[in-house]
């Protein structure tokens, strides 16, 4: 399965590390605004970084999104994430 992990605050290292333990599970995208940030998570654990979760989602073709952004954002992006498929 092909996840994608949108934003990289506290908990997101924790879902990327879970992932590694399962098989078949594969991180192929990432989403955040701070470029250091992403392309330092992408580096550490893998994917592509996008500075747009929508620009993720438009391009990739992901199974399963985990929503790792403060709550007041979850349901924008949960809505784009079901309209792409994921």
């Amino acid at each position: 399965m092909r996840f994608a992990i949108i934003g990289v605050g506290n908990i997101a290292p924790i879902h990327a590390m879970a992932l590694r333990g399962v098989p078949g599970a594969e991180l192929v995208a990432v989403a955040t605004r701070h470029k250091d940030r992403g392309r330092a998570f992408t580096a550490e654990h893998g994917g592509t970084w996008y500075p747009d979760y929508q620009e993720l989602l438009a391009q990739e073709q992901v199974d399963v999104v985990a929503i790792c952004t403060p709550h007041d954002l979850h349901a924008p992006m949960t809505l784009a994430a079901a309209q792409a498929g994921a």
